[in-house]
């Protein structure tokens, strides 16, 4: 959580990738005004980004369903039988939507 909770502080006080925020590179500590602002753009990225991640799951539930089932029978799985079996699920679009990113 720490790593994903300082890189989204670096897109908005450092990257300037908040709409909110702005195209800003802040380099010293903002002012309580600023950084109150800062805290909400990335509680805001926080939830965007678990919504997701939580609509990727149930989107794909059927498909990570028939992956652990067969880590739980074979231990062990390499990355063509992943693909057979993602492909297998629903549509194996997973590897595609987790890879793009905000």
């Amino acid at each position: 959580m720490y790593i994903v909770l300082s890189e989204r502080y670096r897109k908005v006080s450092s990257c300037g990738m908040s709409d909110v925020i702005g195209p800003v590179h802040i380099k010293e500590r903002p002012g309580s005004e600023m950084q109150s602002r800062i805290d909400a753009e990335v509680v805001k990225l926080l939830k965007d980004t678990y919504e997701r991640v939580k609509s990727l799951l149930k989107k794909h539930e059927k498909s990570l369903h028939t992956l652990v089932n067969a880590l739980l029978e074979y231990k062990t799985l390499n990355a063509e039988e992943i693909k057979r079996i993602l492909e297998q699920g629903q549509g194996g679009a997973i590897s595609d939507e987790v890879v793009q990113q905000d």
